[in-house]
């Protein structure tokens, strides 16, 4: 029992100690991919900063990594087990994920409905032609259509990336609980290599892959940011002289770099990204700066709060919004579907309007990740943390009766 509350201990006090500033920057970043997916023919979209945004999925790896390794390396070392582990995991990406392919089941189910009462023109339905089939949707469930060869990312597309987060997360934890420090940085670094060369020989777009290479993808992503959280640690620098100068460095490195690259285009520069990520993490690890700062008021913090949500949500605001909207313009069935076809020559004759679009459209999803994150994925979490504290008392006690009950070892006798 000493040891569970050792273990408990541990993993309060590393939740405890967050960091407020890389949870900003996850919070920016899903909102640029959120931008990138809407694809609008605006100002917004015009940027190379979002153009090229989908690269923010690598940074999302890398600082899962690192935020892991600072959370569980430790505690997973001193016996937290791996059975509590995968459940807090599960609690963190899987609730969420679940309600929004259940909505996405129903809405298809509405649709169907459309359909056959001649309000919409014939589609296919739970197809694999629009990559709504019965076989990806049972793979979505279960997180592993990145496991496969899947190549459409299917259903909510951004899950893709939850899916390979979620294996590489238990390879993570099997790896701390066999391996020690010293061996977990060597197999971390060797993971990295292998990925990285697995992407530059097979992968035809690079680190701009998405569903097809996830695995490598998320590999070299997330072993950097472990690599990271151990540079850190072992360097021990409390914190980071004219911290403003090189975090306003960082930020122009980064918006430097995705602003020559195109992840549109098989560019081999893309390969760069998770090291760039990593320099972020790792100097915004400190706070030390005016960026930091900045970055600490109360909004930018709950931005990062609302970042699952936002990532998960988003991509359904959009292709729902949308598809209401083509539907509209060629069926023209819907009783006031007529004003859309306004909006949608407004779309072509203004950018200006598209680009207020798109700000309503950011303000939606916002709104809608308040409600999930309250009303789904803090509550989902909760209940599992709850659950893995279960189990784990019960493993630790079942431990201790074992020990208990076995027979004490006979003392050698002395004549």
């Amino acid at each position: 029992m000493q040891m569970f509350l050792q273990v408990a201990i541990i993993v309060e006090k590393e939740v405890k100690e967050r960091f407020e500033v890389l949870d900003s920057w996850r919070g920016i970043a899903a909102l640029l991919v959120a931008l990138f997916h809407l694809g609008m023919n605006s100002h917004v979209f015009e940027l190379s900063l979002v153009r090229n945004a989908s690269l923010f999925v690598d940074f999302f790896f890398v600082l899962s990594g690192f935020v892991l390794a600072h959370a569980y390396s430790s505690a997973l070392r001193k016996g937290m087990g791996l059975t509590g582990y995968v459940i807090r995991r599960v609690g963190r990406l899987w609730p969420l994920h679940i309600a929004v392919i259940i909505y996405l089941v129903g809405y298809e189910f509405h649709t169907m409905s459309l359909v056959e009462s001649g309000f919409l023109s014939p589609r296919p339905l739970f197809s694999e032609e629009n990559a709504r089939g019965i076989k990806l949707l049972v793979e979505n469930i279960f997180l592993v259509q990145a496991v496969g060869f899947e190549r459409h990312v299917g259903w909510n597309a951004p899950s893709w990336s939850i899916s390979a987060e979620m294996w590489v997360c238990i390879l993570f934890a099997i790896i701390c609980v066999y391996c020690s420090r010293k061996h977990t940085t060597v197999i971390a670094g060797l993971l990295v290599a292998a990925a990285m060369l697995t992407l530059w020989f097979f992968a035809p777009t690079y680190m701009a892959s998405s569903v097809v290479f996830a695995i490598p993808k998320c590999i070299a992503g997330f072993f950097t940011g472990y690599l990271v959280y151990e540079f850190r640690n072992k360097i021990k620098i409390e914190g980071l002289r004219h911290g403003s100068c090189i975090e306003l460095a960082t930020v122009a490195l980064i918006v430097g770099y995705l602003s020559i690259i195109d992840v549109e285009r098989s560019d081999p520069m893309t390969m760069l990204a998770p090291a760039l990520f990593a320099v972020v993490v790792w100097v915004f690890s400190f706070e030390a700066g005016a960026v930091s700062r900045l970055l600490r008021i109360r909004p930018m913090v709950w931005l990062g709060t609302l970042s699952y949500s936002i990532y998960m949500v988003h991509d359904v605001i959009s292709n729902q919004l949308g598809a209401h909207v083509r539907g509209c313009i060629v069926d023209k069935a819907i009783p006031g579907c007529e004003n859309f076809v306004y909006i949608s020559q407004a779309f072509q004759e203004t950018r200006y309007f598209a680009d207020g679009v798109a700000i309503a459209y950011l303000l939606m999803v916002i709104a809608v990740s308040t409600a999930t994150y309250w009303l789904i994925e803090n509550p989902g979490r909760k209940a599992f943390n709850k659950l893995a504290s279960v189990v784990s008392r019960k493993r630790v006690s079942r431990d201790s009766t074992t020990r208990d009950t076995r027979p004490a070892p006979s003392e050698k006798y002395s004549g």
